[in-house]
């Protein structure tokens, strides 16, 4: 049987809000400089379309679209977007843990053991968009998996079929993710008899419809698609056993990067624990089983025909989402927890939560002066403010830098802007224009107009200046 935590288990997610909040203030107030795949979605949300030329699929960007009209596009609105997300995940990894887990602790420890890897401590504020809604699809169709082996009411067999929509319109490998799980429920006869076969065709019907407008652009742009993942991969089928012996060791490392320090954590309350009986037939145990022994398998048959020269570590969501799942639910079924043991775990939760959010803020602030410098410290908007506004008054506003002309699209709301030629807010009209450029990166400046006066601004941030110059010309771009 699946069971229900009673409700007097005190609830840990008012904790994680006040964490995320903490977080989504320190990136707003800290800096106002984009990371990258922010930057990729003030340029995509610009305008709504059924697919765009990049290995992801649309959802993140139709939200961002759709926030941009609301609250205009900023790193504010991105920021409210990602952490929203972010809580709505974690509100169903709680949800699904109320599901599985016979001991009330378990659940908390569970929820917690998330801010124990770095895909979660660190890397989801740093830069993730796409993998933000993959986490989100993943908790949502493991959350309504489990409850319709407890539950075949329709509603439930409807919000499945949103689940895989939103993980499959969030990122292309939560197909990864939707195969493993469904044949972890086809191969084993307790799982697969809790499926009502009628009503998961509902969930089909649902799921067919959701995606479908982008599913008729992807196979219209299937071939542009499947080359930029190809060269993203680079996956082959070479035959060679040091590339496999290669390809393996990255994997490793991935996973051991993946699930550290939360093992470490694990094994440390380990000798704090107690073995009890536990029935084998529980519904989230056998899928969990099921789940990673079909991992397992997929992966002998991997390394056996294909290989990788390299794995991201945040590329294992689909595999590892629901990894601490599967640990917890060994333990919960197995041992009963000592006081002494839920204590140290949460000690360690806090102790590196907290060093996590030391480490952030001094990214923010005193990163340059320590010799840390990377994309998020460039003073781009610092330096664009110390130019005299009139420059910008009914100006087109021109740069070939991608990552500089966001910053402008985002802080220059009423410019007509150009980036690389390509041209945002036609209906601008403009009397002037603005080139500029930085020091920042390997392009080449742009080519001066005979006569033109370079004027430049620069910030120093520790040993880095960022200089940033502009022609300005009083003909249109």
């Amino acid at each position: 049987m699946i069971k229900k935590h009673s409700e007097n288990f005190k609830n840990p997610l008012i904790l994680f809000f006040v964490y995320l909040c903490i977080h989504a203030i320190l990136r707003v107030y800290l800096s106002d400089t984009y990371q990258l795949d922010d930057a990729e979605q003030i340029i995509r949300g610009q305008h709504f379309s059924l697919g765009y030329p990049t290995p992801q699929p649309p959802l993140y960007t139709w939200i961002s679209w759709a926030s941009f009209k609301i609250f205009g596009a900023s790193l504010a609105t991105l920021t409210l977007i990602k952490y929203s997300l972010i809580f709505i995940t974690f509100i169903f990894i709680w949800k699904t843990g109320s599901l599985i887990f016979d001991q009330r602790k378990t659940n908390y420890l569970n929820f917690s053991a998330y801010l124990l890897m770095p895909s979660f401590a660190w890397h989801m504020h740093q830069g993730f968009t796409n993998t933000i809604l993959l986490g989100l699809g993943i908790s949502m169709t493991f959350y309504y998996l489990i409850k319709i082996m407890q539950d075949s009411e329709l509603n439930n067999y409807i919000f499945l079929g949103i689940s895989m929509a939103i993980g499959i319109l969030g990122k292309y490998s939560f197909l990864i993710f939707l195969l493993l799980a469904f044949f972890s429920v086809i191969a084993i006869s307790e799982l697969r008899g809790k499926i009502q076969k009628k009503q998961l065709l509902v969930t089909l019907i649902v799921f067919v419809i959701l995606i479908s407008p982008h599913l008729t652009w992807l196979i219209d742009n299937f071939d542009l698609i499947l080359v930029q993942i190809d060269k993203k991969l680079s996956i082959s089928n070479s035959s060679i056993i040091m590339a496999k012996l290669l390809s393996l060791k990255d994997l490793f490392l991935a996973l051991v990067g993946f699930i550290t320090p939360l093992i470490f954590s694990i094994l440390f309350f380990m000798n704090h624990i107690e073995k009890r009986d536990f029935s084998p037939h529980d519904i989230g145990y056998i899928f969990l089983q099921s789940f990673y022994k079909f991992f397992s398998l997929s992966l002998i048959v991997l390394i056996i025909f294909y290989s990788m020269p390299h794995f991201k570590v945040r590329w294992l969501h689909p595999i590892m989402m629901i990894f601490p799942f599967f640990i917890f639910v060994i333990i919960d079924k197995k041992y009963n927890f000592s006081d002494i043991a839920s204590k140290r775990f949460i000690k360690s939760v806090i102790i590196f939560s907290l060093v996590i959010l030391s480490i952030r803020i001094a990214q923010l602030t005193i990163g340059p002066e320590i010799g840390f410098y990377g994309r998020i410290n460039r003073p781009i908007i610092e330096s664009v403010k110390k130019i005299n506004p009139s420059v910008f008054n009914n100006a087109a506003i021109k740069t070939d830098d991608h990552f500089l002309g966001t910053h402008l699209l985002s802080h220059f709301n009423q410019n007509q802007i150009l980036i690389k030629d390509k041209i945002y807010r036609q209906h601008f009209d403009s009397s002037s224009c603005v080139i500029l450029w930085d020091n920042d990166t390997n392009q080449k400046p742009p080519e001066i107009p005979h006569g033109s006066k370079v004027n430049s601004v620069s910030v120093t941030k520790g040993k880095i200046t960022y200089e940033l110059k502009f022609i300005l010309q009083t003909n249109k771009c």
